[in-house]
């Protein structure tokens, strides 16, 4: 009786530790986001913008590629508090949430405290993306399919569960189909056919939530994924602009460091006992490193991490995760300092601010491809922020922005010949007379404005004619 009282003191003392710790995690994930500067990595101006449109808040005609899932989800938060601040306090939220559902619901503990410390999770905390959803959904989903095979058939419940968190991914991020195919490949291995059935029909409703959304915002319910699949095809072909990147090994370093800094020390790993997740972890991680080339697209690879901390998590010991805790503390403080500091993002919004007092514009042209970073700093809904490529369509009298065609060649003599054409044109025919311009770029003329006034994010012109 005495040996059982000390073992359930030992047990509720640990719980309280790691309680203890918890509170800590989102003490110190609330402070990051209130008082950090630095906002977004890639595609945050998108994303922000659209959710501020989606609020009602809305200063610049939206630019909008990706699924606007997420960006409806964040204008819900935004109706009842607009700021950045409400933004990245929801996205801290589900890093949050994801430490809990460690910590908590699997009793993973040490794979809690791997998460807790890992460099990744504090290096794109600052990100502006659905990718901290996705992350949730997958270790979701991950968690639901466990529960369903460890109770069987009766329980299928879980199943179809776990493919409306799978689904949930597709409809908040385009690349989660490669994370979908990978872990249906491998969960599904051995599975019977009506199982893998049952998974698709829970994926179903959660995949709709897409299209239903596309077709609120943009009345087709294709938009977002014609424009992104086209955009990839565009860039990748060689056809538009090219923004592919060279494989950098700083990119290989992260991978190797961020997630868990001590993973080597996890070897060997239980293959039997974690094989189907290090064929996903691996698959996944080969793809998006050729994927993604520079090292800030390390940021994806947070929407399977959680996976990588409970493999690691299962095999390391209580030293070697505390051991490991230690070096990711120091990456995280070497990493996030910087973001305590004063940046450009920063002198935008202050700048603007002070442009607003200076000046009484409802409208103005920002620099060539600046629209959203400078809608995106501004929260109020004028001015209006306008685009330098509509501005310039404007001034040429041309209607479209790209243009593609594909005619068929046939081998055999046809009547009528296939002719495909899609592009993107200006959505009306406004005029720029006496609008003023803003630009970043401080050391450029441009052609027809002159320079009334220099702030030390950007310069602000009037058109020339305003001095005739």
């Amino acid at each position: 009786m005495f040996m059982l009282t000390n073992k359930k003191m030992l047990t509720n003392k640990k719980n309280r530790f790691f309680f203890g710790i918890f509170l800590v995690f989102v003490l110190v994930m609330v402070i990051y986001a209130v008082f950090t500067f630095v906002v977004g990595i890639h595609d945050a101006g998108e994303y922000i913008t659209l959710a501020k449109e989606m609020a009602g808040i809305g200063n610049v005609e939206v630019f909008s590629t990706h699924s606007v899932v997420y960006s409806a989800f964040l204008a819900l938060f935004l109706k009842v508090f607009p700021s950045m601040i409400m933004i990245k306090l929801v996205n801290t939220a589900f890093l949050v949430l994801i430490g809990l559902f460690l910590y908590k619901v699997m009793n993973e503990k040490k794979a809690f405290l791997v998460w807790m410390f890992s460099p990744l999770v504090w290096f794109v905390s600052i990100e502006v993306s659905p990718i901290f959803l996705v992350s949730f959904f997958v270790l979701l989903g991950y968690y639901l399919f466990d529960k369903w095979e460890k109770n069987g058939e009766h329980k299928n419940i879980f199943l179809i569960l776990s493919g409306l968190c799978w689904g949930m991914t597709f409809s908040l991020w385009f690349p989660s189909v490669f994370l979908i195919f990978v872990f249906g490949i491998f969960f599904f291995w051995g599975k019977k056919f009506n199982e893998f059935i049952l998974f698709l029909i829970g994926m179903a409703p959660s995949v709709l939530v897409r299209f239903i959304a596309d077709y609120a915002a943009f009345g087709f319910p294709f938009h977002s994924l014609v424009k992104y699949v086209g955009a990839t095809i565009v860039i990748h072909s060689g056809l538009g602009y090219n923004h592919l990147v060279p494989i950098t090994l700083g990119l290989l370093l992260r991978i190797l460091f961020f997630v868990a800094p001590l993973t080597i020390l996890a070897f060997p790993i239980d293959y039997k006992r974690h094989k189907r997740e290090i064929w996903l972890l691996v698959i996944c991680a080969v793809f998006f490193f050729f994927r993604g080339g520079q090292p800030d697209a390390i940021k994806v690879f947070i929407t399977f991490a959680p996976l990588w901390v409970i493999v690691v998590g299962r095999t390391l010991t209580w030293k070697k995760v505390f051991l490991n805790s230690l070096v990711g503390l120091v990456i995280v403080v070497f990493l996030t300092s910087v973001y305590f500091t004063d940046t450009h993002e920063t002198d935008l919004q202050r700048d603007i601010s002070q442009f607003r007092e200076d000046f009484s514009f409802n409208e103005v042209l920002t620099g060539k491809d600046q629209a959203l970073n400078f809608a995106s700093a501004s929260w109020t809904t004028e001015p209006r922020f306008l685009w330098w490529k509509e501005y310039e369509l404007w001034k040429s009298g041309g209607e479209y922005y790209s243009s593609y065609s594909y005619t068929i060649d046939p081998n055999i003599d046809l009547h009528q010949i296939l002719y495909m054409q899609v592009g993107l044109r200006r959505k009306n025919d406004r005029g720029f007379d006496g609008v003023p311009l803003v630009s970043m770029e401080k050391d450029k003329e441009y052609e027809g404005f002159y320079l009334v006034k220099e702030y030390p994010a950007f310069n602000v012109y009037l058109p020339e004619k305003n001095l005739q």
